[in-house]
């Protein structure tokens, strides 16, 4: 029913809320703060990140970037156009086949066909964005049809110096 931006919306309205009202409705400071979500949930904390880090670089904002962010088995890339090795491996698979997947992303994207959008597609994402990531973690399986695309973006992130990744 909500198509893209909403949920990237939704979670940048919880992010600031944490950040602005926190300590008075819940009595502690959020010092530091890590992200984490699986699959779908993994794209958006990768695409409120990557919204974080261009609202502070492009529009001068100072809002605090996440500390940690946590992916189990992301989605990377909603790109239509996107085939990987991985997702055609799975194409047996009873909880998430290639059609299934398909399905999702354009029941998600909806009309909305930008195909470059780093927050929808996190591997088009260029260094100028990713340089400033915070440390990073992913958790990836061999059977995951997401891999592929999970790995393309561990691997970007690996190349630019400074950035603490792992899989």
């Amino acid at each position: 029913k909500h198509k893209y931006p909403e949920a990237i919306n939704d979670c940048f309205q919880a992010y600031m809320w944490i950040l602005v009202h926190c300590e008075e409705e819940l009595g502690f400071k959020p010092e530091k703060i890590m992200l984490s979500g699986d699959s779908a949930g993994g794209s958006l904390i990768l695409g409120l990140t990557l919204l974080i880090i261009a609202m502070n670089e492009f529009d001068g904002k100072k809002i605090k970037r996440p500390d940690l962010i946590i992916g189990l088995y992301p989605c990377c890339s909603l790109d239509k156009n996107s085939i990987s090795l991985s997702g055609c491996t799975v194409s047996n698979d009873l909880f998430l086949s290639p059609r299934d997947t398909k399905y999702m992303r354009d029941a998600y994207r909806g009309y909305y066909k930008n195909e470059l959008d780093p927050f929808l597609n996190q591997n088009k994402a260029d260094e100028n964005l990713l340089k400033h990531f915070p440390t990073t973690r992913f958790l990836t399986a061999t059977f995951d049809g997401l891999r592929d695309e999970a790995v393309r973006f561990i691997n970007k992130l690996s190349n630019i110096n400074g950035i603490d990744v792992r899989s």
